[in-house]
C-alpha cells in the first residue's frame, strides 16, 4: 500500500475504532507546520475542546514499511490519542489549576 492509501485507510480505521469505543474524540488530517519541518498528522480533539494533539502519519507509515503490523499501528495511534487528549483535559500542559 502506498502512502496515500495508507493515510486514507489509517485515518478511517482510527476514526472507526474511536467511535466503536464510545470516544468523543474528533479526528481530522492536517498539515502541521513547525519551525523547520512540515508533516501530515492526525489531529485528535476531544469534543468541546479547542486544543488537540497531533499524531504524525508519516512515522506510522515508516513503521508499516519497516514491517510493523498494520493493526498494531492503529492500536498505538488510538492509545496515543487517548493518552494525549486525556493529559490535555486534565490540564497537565496548560492552564494548570493551583
Amino acid at each position: 500500500m502506498d502512502y496515500g492509501e495508507f493515510k486514507e485507510k489509517f485515518t478511517q480505521d482510527v476514526k472507526d475504532r474511536l467511535k466503536e469505543e464510545g470516544s468523543n474524540i474528533i479526528i481530522s488530517v492536517n498539515e502541521v507546520k513547525k519551525l523547520n519541518e512540515r508533516y501530515e498528522a492526525i489531529t485528535a480533539v476531544a469534543e468541546g475542546d479547542n486544543i488537540g494533539v497531533n499524531v504524525g502519519i508519516e512515522k506510522f507509515y515508516g513503521a508499516y514499511e519497516d514491517g510493523a503490523s498494520y493493526g498494531s499501528l492503529v492500536d498505538k495511534a488510538i492509545a496515543n490519542c487517548f493518552t494525549l487528549v486525556d493529559l490535555f483535559r486534565k490540564n497537565q500542559f496548560y492552564g494548570r489549576k493551583r
